[in-house]
């Protein structure tokens, strides 16, 4: 990842940083040295990570793994002998449960509500700049569904959408969760949704894995396929709730932020409140002939009315913002926050095996 400053006319400090897409193909093993060549060429290097908590050892790990994520530990190892270290360094990597400051605003909207009659998914994903891996990858894993998605420690997804057309996005919850509640162990949530992008081809196969697998993230899932279906998932350790909507259900739209609203816990964040009504009032309003560009054009309004927003002093804030169009199976995303980034890219799942950098601004002060 390169930086470079550059003032802007008002005397602001810009602070260039790259993204990377890679596209991988081949056994799960392959494209864990594909990824390992990605961090050479491109200079990142693994991050230390101790086992999460409560503590877990390598061997539990793999156990975890190999039950709930087919071919991850294949991908792992690929990754460690291309960069030449013990697996444990390149495993724990890929299973720091990351602090819940994320921010994140996600919704999707059924057919009935859009001008196309298709599946959109709109997301901001919000988090701290230097923690990030800025990685976009498509895989096409032998043995897995392709998907396209940004990575998450290494190995894991925050996002992304499938060949058959499903999509998977999450938002960490910031309500405390009481201590009955929490569970120990369990999968960071960055792998349940590699997991359900590699191996589910609807709703109704990712709510089948999340009710077998042990989620231990703090985390709400939404989850919509291309037939016109979605689910709201909130997980809290040992308690979990759902909302599923159809063309045949009153709401037709699901919108979720940092909080939950099924689940009862102690205490909401005032700026998730805020984000999930200006959310839910854009919807309705715009409903129910909501196009793509209505999205875009949302995505690019400030929190409060909108849901983007970054705060240079702490290097926090929207990191991407993407809308997912599950009938046609693409992906229009925008690297880095608005305004100082205007461009947005058109992705498929059918994009050349290699690598892009895609430069992004951020503001670093004045």
């Amino acid at each position: 990842m390169s930086r470079k400053h550059q003032p802007e006319e008002s005397g602001q400090i810009l602070e260039e940083v790259k993204f990377v897409h890679t596209v991988f193909e081949g056994a799960s093993y392959e494209v864990g040295r594909m990824l390992g060549e990605t961090l050479k060429q491109t200079g990142r290097a693994l991050k230390s990570y101790d086992p999460p908590e409560p503590e877990q050892t390598e061997k539990e790990m793999r156990e975890l793994y190999q039950r709930h994520c087919p071919g991850l530990v294949d991908e792992i190892q690929g990754v460690a002998d291309c960069l030449e270290v013990p697996f444990q360094q390149a495993l724990f990597c890929a299973s720091v449960v990351s602090p819940d400051v994320q921010h994140c605003s996600h919704a999707a909207i059924l057919p009935s509500l859009t001008a196309t009659g298709h599946t959109y998914v709109a997301r901001v994903y919000d988090f701290f700049l230097y923690d990030s891996d800025l990685h976009l990858s498509t895989v096409r894993a032998q043995g897995n569904y392709a998907h396209l998605g940004f990575a998450e420690l290494l190995s894991g997804r925050n996002d992304g959408i499938n060949s058959r057309g499903l999509s998977v996005s999450m938002s960490s919850s910031v309500d405390r969760i009481p201590q009955r509640m929490k569970r120990k162990g369990g999968l960071h949530y960055a792998f349940a949704v590699r997991a359900m992008l590699d191996h589910c081809a609807n709703v109704n196969e990712a709510l089948d894995y999340l009710h077998q697998t042990p989620v231990g993230s703090p985390v709400t899932f939404v989850i919509a396929d291309r037939s016109g279906k979605a689910a709201l998932v909130e997980n809290a350790g040992k308690q979990s709730a759902m909302k599923r909507i159809d063309a045949s259900t009153e709401e037709q739209f699901i919108a979720a932020t940092n909080h939950f609203t099924i689940l009862e816990t102690q205490r909401h964040h005032p700026t998730s409140v805020v984000r999930y009504d200006a959310l839910r009032t854009f919807i309705k309003d715009r409903a129910p002939s909501i196009s793509k560009q209505d999205l875009l054009a949302y995505l690019d309004e400030q929190y409060p009315v909108g849901i983007c927003g970054y705060i240079p002093k702490m290097q926090l804030g929207s990191l991407w913002q993407w809308v997912y169009d599950l009938d046609e199976g693409c992906a229009t995303i925008r690297f880095g926050p608005p305004p100082y980034n205007q461009a947005w890219q058109a992705f498929t799942l059918d994009e050349p095996i290699g690598m892009r950098e895609f430069p992004a601004v951020f503001p670093v002060g004045s």
